[in-house]
């Protein structure tokens, strides 16, 4: 009796193998990529920034070219199963709620701190603003603004 048939090569390079997605990871500078295992190699986790829309746990099919500068893959294509493993897709499950939980506080203070910065430039505006009191004035102000702002775009 043999052991398991080694993988076909394709033209391309690029050998077939199925991979478990493990969920939205964030990384140290707070982005968002995607966590995938390799179950046909070392079940070691590979990240991927592109887009997608994945099943914590699911099987999916991938092609796969492996050098010395990394490794390469097709866009993943459902396999039609999950890991049997619950206790991991557990964790994998939480980790991703984890990440997903700290992506959207991130935005949050990124927002907080951009409208910081516009209430900040804009006080001196509103302290003019503050002082007109004849509506001509005030339009006549606020012409003034749209123009200038319309003009630097």
């Amino acid at each position: 009796m043999t052991g398991p048939a080694e993988p076909v090569q394709a033209d391309d390079g690029k050998v077939p193998e199925v991979w478990a997605y493990a969920g939205i990871r964030v990384n140290t500078k707070g982005k968002r990529f995607h966590a995938w295992i390799d179950q046909a190699g070392a079940g070691t986790q590979l990240t991927y920034t592109d887009s997608g829309r994945w099943i914590v746990g699911g099987l999916y099919d991938v092609r796969v070219a492996r050098d010395s500068s990394g490794v390469t893959r097709t866009y993943p294509k459902w396999a039609g199963s999950h890991v049997a493993d619950r206790d991991l897709l557990l964790e994998w499950s939480a980790r991703d709620a984890a990440a997903r939980a700290r992506l959207a506080a991130l935005a949050r203070e990124r927002s907080a701190l951009k409208q910081d910065a516009l209430d900040e430039a804009l006080q001196p505006l509103l302290d003019i603003a503050a002082k007109l009191r004849v509506q001509a004035d005030r339009d006549a102000f606020l012409a003034t603004i749209i123009r200038r702002v319309g003009r630097a775009w």
